[in-house]
């Protein structure tokens, strides 16, 4: 009977331990199929799905300026800001934003890009040049449909600047806008910014200051000797005769002044404007005055003085005798009267006309201050044009600033040796004994003798 009892029991148990196996499989068999885990969502940017189609294309929709109240509009989406802020006058240093429509393509095809070469940004374009170096500020959220770029010139926007800003008029110009992957196209756009060109309020300032300066400068040119010769003692300083070298040196200062000052009014750059070449021109002019100068003063002695004082009486005593012959006399000769009396101004120092001052001494107009003067003037016309068609200063070459210090160095070589009295003429003995009264043969004093 227990041999029995026990087989009962190991049987009972392989039946329940086999049922209770078959349990899970059991009910397993009657739950409905379990569903695939769902697919893992691309990563951003999907290359993979990038469209080129006309509808996923990227468009600019519209443009502005960024002003304080645009910026306080509803986190900057596409339609909440009113028509009525949006501004579209914008100059240089603002800020403008750019609404455009399927932001998000134009952003992945850029990290699509970068995965095969280096990184491009996504760069401003005015007038369908790329504004390098310009970018989104702040950096763009892709889910929202604006992009915000500063309006600012650097060193690689600079030709596209003077393109915009170059041969500026006072007003606006109707500028394109869009926006693109640098070295590339930008993206279709039909909208427009009405650039100023000339900042008025800025402009009106130093317009009136450097007219100011300029009308104070000619005051005190005309009534003291600030431009003029000061060998002279025998006249007050607005009476002598204009110099070349220092009216030289006032004209290039004054070119260079307005050149910067305009300069810095429309682009802003007051730092980076001056070049070599102005400099060069500077120290030209005020290498010519410094020069003329010091000659001037080396030919200031007691003998050269009195060379002068006497040439002075004779050239006036044949003044006296040509006014004092009769009108209708065949003597009387007008241009030789005008002649002497310019000498005369010559030998005292006194201001004759400015352009008579300037180009010629006391024989008269002489070919190396002529050389100068147009070559000055010249120079200063090329600076101006070269300033106003290209917002910078010019850059001359080696030959042509070379050109410009023979001509001044010309100019100085050939003061030193000319002629404070006048010089003998070729009249023939007869003729001036026709003239002059018969002192003035026997007289040699200084070498004066006519000049027509």
């Amino acid at each position: 009977m227990a041999i029995y009892g026990s087989e009962c029991v190991r049987v009972v148990a392989i039946v329940g331990a086999t049922f209770l196996l078959a349990l899970p499989a059991a009910n397993a068999a009657d739950d409905p199929p379990a569903s695939p885990p769902p697919a893992a969502a691309p990563k951003w940017p999907d290359c993979d799905s990038l469209k080129n189609t006309a509808a996923a294309r990227p468009f600019v929709v519209d443009a502005y300026r960024l002003t304080p109240e645009v910026r306080k509009a509803a986190a900057m989406e596409p339609g909440v800001v009113p028509q009525e802020m949006r501004l579209r006058d914008v100059r240089l240093r603002d800020a403008v934003v750019i609404e455009i429509r399927n932001l998000d393509n134009l952003l992945r095809r850029r990290e699509c890009a970068s995965m095969s070469g280096p990184k491009k940004d996504i760069v401003l374009y005015l007038d369908e040049r790329p504004l390098l170096e310009v970018v989104a500020h702040p950096p763009v959220d892709p889910l929202h449909s604006v992009m915000i770029f500063p309006l600012k010139r650097t060193e690689k926007s600079r030709e596209v600047w003077t393109h915009l800003l170059g041969k500026p008029v006072f007003g606006t110009r109707k500028v394109a806008v869009s926006v693109g992957l640098e070295d590339e196209f930008g993206i279709p756009s039909n909208t427009y910014l009405d650039l100023e060109v000339v900042p008025r309020s800025l402009a009106r300032w130093l317009i009136v200051g450097f007219l100011a300066l300029a009308i104070a400068f000619v005051w005190l040119s005309l009534t003291t000797g600030l431009l003029r010769d000061t060998q002279s003692a025998v006249c007050a300083n607005r009476r002598k005769s204009w110099s070349l070298s220092r009216v030289q040196a006032a004209w290039w200062f004054f070119v260079i002044l307005m050149s910067y000052l305009f300069i810095g009014i429309i682009t802003g750059d007051f730092s980076t404007t001056i070049t070599g070449t102005t400099l060069v021109l500077l120290a030209i002019s005020a290498g010519t005055t410094l020069s003329a100068s010091v000659i001037d003063n080396s030919k200031n002695t007691p003998d050269q003085k009195k060379v002068e004082a006497d040439a002075q009486k004779r050239v006036a005593q044949d003044i006296d005798h040509l006014e004092n012959l009769p009108a209708e006399s065949n003597q009387q000769d007008p241009e030789r009267l005008a002649a002497r009396r310019s000498q005369l101004k010559k030998l005292e120092g006194r201001n004759e006309h400015f352009f008579a001052d300037i180009l010629s001494d006391a024989n008269g107009v002489n070919l190396h201050r002529f050389q100068n003067a147009t070559w000055t003037l010249v120079l200063g016309g090329v600076f101006v044009c070269a300033v106003y068609r290209e917002l910078a200063m010019p850059q001359f070459s080696e030959t042509l600033l070379g050109l410009m210090g023979l001509s001044a160095g010309t100019f100085v070589a050939m003061k030193s040796t000319e002629a404070h009295t006048p010089s003998r003429d070729a009249v023939p003995s007869a003729a001036r004994s026709q003239v002059l009264p018969p002192a003035a043969e026997r007289a040699d004093v200084g070498g004066v003798r006519d000049a027509e």
